[in-house]
Order: structure tokens, then sequence, then C-alpha cells
């Protein structure tokens, strides 16, 4: 039996934006040379000297989505009216808040490299809504988190006229994945045998809870070219397949206490990204353009197994009931299950025009204006699939307080044009196999996202 699956998507979603989400501070780019360029571009650090970063910045979201959820429909037809007490699919969402980002850096002399050390955040979505909302069905609430570390060496080749940086470094991340939403069993009798009697009916209607965690590795490698009169940059960063383990509860219905539970293994492969940069010194300006790939399309499809499942209960009685009955570990109820999960995702292209304008020895201006395509086709749109074409404004400022200590403040602006989506690809009749067994995703999906970020650059 397939007792999940159908709205698993909701597990993980992209950020919007410029590819991997500048460091906390804002720039980390593939042109900035120095520690605070090194999680894009690990040839940044090619320096004999020591050095510490740190940043903290505030990201604040704010969501409207009007889900059209077409199936609503399915209980007026076979009620003529919405069931007492049963709460619309059919409405709006809204969410705001604030969400936390932190990235730690330390660069020491090797002679003649430089290793450096840095964790950051690259991934992170998460957040939590209503268990009555209308959103239910796709999310309650959950995260995606991938934490990352790089260690990472770099050194100058010293040529006629320019000086070339090369960097290299291998990078571990944590994955952390916890994904809650209601769900319709009526779906799973509907897979099972055809019957769509039961889909949406309230009795049918359950929750699922998954928890799970992974370790991968990736590396990225970069350079710099540094001329007196132009500047090129280039890195890249490899793809990192995760599998990642933990825990599965599905409650059939919640009228009931009766549950399936089991060990989750989930794998899925973060993208590889392509950066490349060019930057021209004009006595106090710098102009920079840079821009990129995304092979989200890797990205697409989650797959994995349900092992170790059972029947389980926390009311005493019902749980003495499938023991007595031999329930709880059936082999038709509780056989192992596989997982596909077809998240749409597509490759994004990414591209920013910058300058930097010393005004003071002491303060110089940041400036940058961006644009990144949407990782998810708008068929795939879906509560817990969102993403939005992005254009980005930053503007802010460095401080050099002393000869060895800077601060950079950074706002960011990330404009999100509304997107509608009148043919969704999901539908609760789909079979479970394609990965596409879900509501609708019909609606119309508004986001705007606000960053401030400050940065503190210490060298030794």
């Amino acid at each position: 039996m397939i007792f999940f699956l159908y709205s698993t998507v909701a597990l993980c979603g992209p950020l919007s934006g410029l590819a991997v989400p500048s460091a906390a501070g804002g720039r980390a780019t593939v042109s900035e040379v120095g520690l605070l360029g090194f999680s894009i571009n690990p040839a940044s650090v090619a320096t004999q000297s020591t050095e510490l970063k740190f940043d903290v910045a505030a990201i604040y979201y704010d969501i409207n989505y009007e889900i059209a959820g077409p199936e609503q429909q399915i209980l007026l037809d076979r009620y003529g009216e919405l069931p007492e007490g049963w709460d619309p699919i059919a409405g709006t969402l809204l969410a705001k808040g604030f969400a936390p980002n932190l990235s730690l850096a330390l660069s020491v002399p090797v002679n003649p490299f430089s290793l450096t050390v840095e964790t950051f955040l690259p991934y992170g979505v998460g957040g939590q809504y209503p268990p009555e909302g209308v959103q239910r069905y796709f999310s309650t609430g959950g995260m995606f988190l991938f934490i990352e570390t790089d260690v990472g060496l770099s050194a100058p080749i010293l040529l006629k006229n320019s000086t070339l940086q090369l960097g290299a470094a291998v990078r571990y991340g944590r994955a952390r994945l916890r994904g809650k939403a209601n769900v319709d069993t009526g779906m799973i009798v509907y897979d099972l045998t055809g019957q769509s009697g039961l889909i949406l009916d309230p009795i049918m209607e359950g929750t699922r809870d998954v928890l799970a965690t992974g370790n991968a590795f990736g590396y990225t490698f970069g350079f710099h070219w540094i001329h007196p009169r132009i500047r090129l940059h280039g890195s890249y960063r490899s793809d990192i397949d995760v599998v990642a383990t933990g825990s599965f509860d599905n409650y059939l219905s919640t009228s009931l206490t009766v549950a399936v539970a089991g060990d989750i293994e989930l794998q899925f492969q973060l993208p590889k990204e392509v950066y490349l940069g060019v930057t021209l010194p004009l006595n106090k300006l710098e102009i920079m353009l840079e821009g990129g790939w995304v092979g989200w399309s890797s990205y697409r499809y989650m797959t994995g197994d349900v092992t170790g499942i059972e029947l389980v209960s926390d009311n005493d009685f019902f749980q003495e009931v499938l023991q007595t009955y031999g329930l709880t570990t059936n082999d038709l109820l509780t056989a192992d299950q596989k997982i596909n999960i077809d998240t749409g995702f597509q490759n994004s292209y990414f591209g920013s025009l910058g300058a930097n304008f010393l005004l003071h020895p002491k303060f110089t201006l940041l400036s940058r204006g961006g644009y990144s395509s949407p990782a998810v086709p708008i068929e795939y749109l879906a509560p817990a699939n969102g993403d939005f074409e992005t254009f980005q404004v930053d503007l802010g400022g460095i401080w050099s307080a002393t000869k060895n200590l800077e601060f950079t403040l950074i706002g960011q602006v990330m404009l999100r044009p509304t997107r509608e989506s009148k043919a969704s690809i999901y539908a609760p009749t789909k079979p479970s196999e394609s990965g596409l067994a879900s509501f609708s995703g019909e609606g119309i999906y508004r986001q705007q996202m606000y960053k401030v970020g400050l940065t503190t650059h210490a060298k030794f």
C-alpha cells in the first residue's frame, strides 16, 4: 500500500534568487577578491595573512498565495455543500516573518598557500502554517536546511604583468529535512482500487510527519586573473548527492489513532553551479559584470524507500487490537514502499551588474542589480513548491574602521513578479508512481523578500 508519496513534494523547495544565496553579509560573489568571496570562489583568499569574517543577517519574507483548490468542487458535487466543520482548500494563505542567516570564515597562511575554512547556509527553506489552512495538503510546516563547511587551499601565481590566483576546496554538508502536512487517505484508496468516492472525505483526512538527516560531500574550484586594467573571475561548485535517513509517521485519519510508522531513506542531488565575472577598475570606481548557471534539473526527482513499516496506535485499546490480529506487521499492510517525487525543477540562469565607488579612504559605496530565472516551471507551481523570477537590488557600504578592521552593511530587495498557475500538472488521480499525485497547485502566487546583512572582517 502507498501511504504517503502524493504530497511529499512539500518536503523541500528552492530559495529563489541569485543561485547560492549570498552568505549573510552580501559580498559573497565570484568577483570578490578576499576572504568574503571564498564561499563562491575558493581562489579569493590568496594572501599571506590571517583573516576572520563573521556575517549575520535577517531575511524578511511576505507571502500571499491565492489557492484555487479546484478539487473542492468534488465535495460540492457529492454533497451539494461543503461538509460542516470541514476547512476549505480554496482561499488565501498569508504568511510573514523573519529568518536568520549566519556565516563564519577563517583563513591562515600556510606558505605558499592560504588555508581557509568557512561554515555557511547555501540552501534553506522552512515555515509553519495553520493545520486547518488552505495549504494543509501541501504543508503545515517543516524545513530543508543544508549547512555547509568548506575547507580550501589557494595560492597566487605571479605572471609578467598580472597575477593568477587559483583555489580549490572540499565541501562537507549536513542536510536536515522535516516535512509535515495533512494527507488524504481517500487518494490511497483510489490508487489501490480506482474508486474515487472517498477522495476529500473528511473522515479520510490524516497527517504525515517526516524527519530525515544526512551527510554529503562535494568540491569547488575557481580562479582570479588580476591585471591592472581588467580582472577575470570564474568558479565551479560541483553537484552533491545527498542520502538522508530518518523516521516516517502517517496517521490515516485525524478521527482515529492508527498510524503507519517506518524508517525512511531519501536520495536527491543538489545542483552544480557555474559562475563567471569581469571587473573593470576605473580609478575610484569598480564595475563588476557577473553571470552564471545553476543545474537545478538534477534536483527534479527525489527518490527513496520506506522500510520497517508497522501499524501503531497511541491508544492502548487500538494498539492491543492491532497486535492481537497481527496487523502491526502484516505483510500486505506493511510492505516496503518506493518513493518517487517529481518537483519539476529546471536549470536557472542569473546575471548582475554592480559598481563599487570609493567615496572616502574609509568608506566605499556598494551597489548591484541582478536577475535570476525561476527554477520551477509554472505548471509545477504549488504552495510548497514555489519559486519566482527575481529582480534583486543591493545597496550598502564598507567602513574601514582601521587598517585591519572593516564593516560591511548591505540591504537587499528581491522583487518577484506575481505568478499565476492556470493548469497544474498535479492531480489527486495521477498514479502515485508518477510523483505527480497531489492536489492542484492552481492559483495566484505573490512573494517578496528583503534582507539586511552585516559583515565584520578582521586581519591579523
